[in-house]
């Protein structure tokens, strides 16, 4: 249960400057799988997936973000033509 509270401790910290809150809630929802399948159903399939969907949600928080590129904003910039 600690390890769970952790995870989505970090999940959670600082989540609007990096991918928002979707990779948190993805991680509560294999929480609440993980919590479900040990103490309410005992289903190995619904712990397991549970923690694949746990690593899935902290790999899409640690990826980083892409770079936008100067070209794309310069080419939104250029004025029209007039004729």
């Amino acid at each position: 249960m600690g390890g769970l509270l952790v995870s989505l401790g970090l999940l959670a910290f600082r989540a609007g400057r990096r991918r928002g809150y979707g990779p948190f809630w993805t991680g509560m929802a294999a929480a609440i799988c993980i919590v479900t399948a040990k103490f309410l159903f005992v289903s190995s399939l619904l712990l397991y997936g549970g923690v694949v969907i746990l690593i899935a949600a902290s790999l899409w928080n640690s990826w980083p973000m892409q770079e936008s590129t100067g070209r794309q904003s310069a080419v939104l910039s250029q004025p029209e033509e007039r004729s």
